[in-house]
C-alpha cells in the first residue's frame, strides 16, 4: 500500500487542477485504508511528498470551491488521526525523526503557498474549515512535547520563551471562527475558547502579513506591524511581549 500511496501522490503533484479533483479522493481513501507502516515507509522513503505537495494545495483552492474537497478530507482524516493515536503518536514520530526535521521545510514550503493563493478562494475555504482545523488540535497538543523532545532546534527555539504564560487569541475574522494558544514555560497548546489575555483580529489580507512577519526573523518588523495597527491586537500587549522572541527564533531555524 506505501507504493500506491507514493504512485498516487506523485500523480497528484504532477496533475493539473481538474485532474487533481478526481485523483486527489483516491488518494486520500488510500491512506485512510493504509496501515500505520505504510505511513512510515512513505515518509521514511519519500518525505519530499508533504514539501511538494503543500504549494500544490494553493493552486488547487485558487481554481476550486470548497465542496471539491472538504467533504472527502472531513471523513478521511478523523480515521487517519484516529489510526496514528491508537499506534501511539510518540512511536511513530519517533520512528519517523526526520519528520520533525522537515518543520523548517515545511514552513519554506507554506511561505511559496501564501504567495500563491488568492485571498478571498482561501477566505471561501476557510469559512468551512473550522471543525477541521479544530480536529488537529488533540493531534498538536499532543505531539508539540514529542516533537521538542526529538528535535534539539525546536526545543530551543521554544527555551527561548519559556517565561511566557499567556493565551493569544486568534479571531480569523473573514472566516468567521477563531480559537486559542496557550503558551505556559515554553510549551503550547491549542483549543477553542476564545477568551484570552490578548486576541490578534485577522482579516485574511492580515493572515497573510501575519505569516510573512512569522517567517521574516525580523523582530523590529513585528514590533512595527504591531504597534502601527497592522496587525491589530485587543487586550493585554504587554503580557504577550514574552512571546515576541519566537518571532527572530523562527526566522532564523527556517533560513538554516
Amino acid at each position: 500500500m506505501a507504493e500506491k500511496i507514493k504512485e498516487i501522490g506523485e500523480k497528484a503533484i504532477k496533475a493539473d487542477v481538474e485532474e487533481l479533483k478526481k485523483i486527489f479522493p483516491d488518494l486520500l481513501d488510500t491512506i485512510k485504508d493504509a496501515e500505520v507502516s505504510d505511513y512510515i515507509k512513505v515518509l521514511k522513503e519519500s518525505p519530499d511528498l508533504i514539501i511538494r505537495g503543500i504549494p500544490k494545495a494553493g493552486e488547487f483552492i485558487n481554481k476550486s470551491k470548497p465542496d471539491d474537497a472538504l467533504p472527502v478530507i472531513r471523513e478521511t482524516l478523523p480515521l487517519i488521526f484516529d489510526k496514528v493515536q491508537k499506534y501511539g503518536l510518540e512511536k511513530f514520530l519517533t520512528e519517523v525523526p526526520d519528520l520533525a526535521k522537515m518543520i523548517p521545510d515545511i514552513f519554506s514550503s507554506m511561505q511559496k503557498l501564501m504567495k500563491e493563493i488568492n485571498p478571498d478562494k482561501l477566505t471561501e475555504f476557510g469559512r468551512d474549515f473550522e471543525d477541521i482545523m479544530k480536529s488537529f488540535f488533540p493531534l498538536v497538543n499532543e505531539g508539540f512535547p514529542i516533537v521538542k523532545k526529538i528535535n534539539k532546534d525546536i526545543d530551543d527555539m521554544f527555551n527561548k520563551i519559556k517565561s511566557a504564560k499567556v493565551t493569544t487569541g486568534v479571531n480569523l475574522i473573514d472566516m468567521g471562527w477563531g480559537f486559542r494558544i496557550n503558551w505556559n514555560n515554553g510549551e503550547i497548546t491549542l483549543d477553542s475558547n476564545t477568551e484570552s489575555d490578548l486576541t490578534l483580529e485577522l482579516p485574511t489580507k492580515s493572515l497573510f502579513d501575519m505569516f510573512e512577519i512569522m517567517t521574516s526573523g525580523s523582530l523590529s518588523a513585528a514590533l512595527k506591524a504591531f504597534t502601527t495597527g497592522k496587525i491589530k491586537i485587543k487586550g493585554a500587549m504587554m503580557k504577550g511581549a514574552a512571546i515576541l522572541p519566537l518571532f527572530t527564533e523562527l526566522g532564523k531555524l527556517i533560513k538554516r
